[in-house]
């Protein structure tokens, strides 16, 4: 659902940019916390479609233009995945860490009714 990651304050990113020779994707491990606890850990390599096929994918019909984001879907450990399902509430801290681009963290994080 691309309304998911477009509302605002709904996709936070950084907290740095880099070129294709300072980072790897093709197996990059990817961690998720909501207030310390660890929600999401896996790697790229678990992806349905690896990171430069989807960039060739979206660049074939659609012209990429610098500052331009193409966003991804999330390993498993969705809120609703977990028994009991678990959401994010005002106030949630959630610390997000791609591993060789860095880590970005939320502060008093508002969660916005969609």
């Amino acid at each position: 659902m691309a309304r998911s990651k477009s509302s605002a304050t709904f996709c936070p990113t950084g907290p740095r940019l880099v070129t294709p020779d300072e980072f790897d994707p093709s197996d990059a491990r990817l961690r998720l916390r909501a207030n310390g606890e660890l929600r999401q850990d896996s790697t790229t390599v678990g992806m349905v479609a690896d990171v430069t096929g989807l960039i060739s994918s979206v660049s074939a019909s659609i012209a990429p233009r610098p500052g331009d984001i193409q966003l991804t879907g999330t390993p498993p450990g969705r809120g609703f995945q977990l028994d009991p399902p678990s959401y994010l509430t005002d106030g949630y801290i959630v610390e997000a860490t791609i591993d060789g681009l860095g880590h970005t963290r939320t502060h008093d994080a508002t969660v916005a009714a969609v």
